[in-house]
């Protein structure tokens, strides 16, 4: 790791100053952009992006993370009816589960350690939960059809090996 480090991938934030020639935005806007975490950032204007009246900072920061998740579920081309896996339930993986239900999967089974990640998955509808507590296999909540066939399995986990608990076979 390289110091400093500033972690993070977006912001949102009012313009303080702008420079020379600037003409997109002007001191007090609220914009966001895909720049680190940090109190104070310079930024070039085509890398800023202006917040529409209704869209608070807290909703703003998540934009590239629901673009990067269409984009991927765009790729992965989910059509109707088909089983989707979605491994890691962070906010990408909800956010997977939530567009794979969305574009008429069937089911969807997500996979998490994490029982808070699972008990927010399971809202989302038309869901298989895998993970923190496994569950009998005659419950409801993991029951599988026979001959089920998963035809895709995005895994939206930065691990770069697997969780040390496992999900035990059915």
């Amino acid at each position: 790791m390289r110091y400093p480090f500033r972690p993070g991938y977006s912001m949102a934030g009012s313009v303080e100053a702008v420079g020379e020639g600037v003409t997109t935005v002007r001191p007090g806007d609220r914009v966001q952009s895909y720049a680190s975490h940090q109190e104070l950032v310079t930024l070039p204007e085509r890398e800023v992006r202006l917040l529409p009246g209704g869209v608070a900072d807290e909703e703003a920061v998540w934009v590239p993370l629901v673009v990067t998740t269409a984009a991927g579920t765009a790729r992965a081309a989910i059509t109707l009816g088909e089983t989707v896996v979605v491994i890691g339930l962070g906010p990408v993986g909800q956010l997977v589960v939530q567009y794979a239900v969305a574009h008429g999967a069937s089911r969807v089974i997500a996979v998490d350690t994490d029982a808070r990640r699972l008990g927010l998955a399971r809202t989302l509808g038309r869901v298989v939960l895998l993970g923190d507590t496994p569950t009998p296999p005659s419950s409801p909540t993991t029951r599988q059809p026979a001959r089920s066939t998963v035809t895709r399995w995005p895994s939206c986990t930065s691990a770069a090996s697997p969780p040390a608990r496992s999900v035990p076979p059915e």
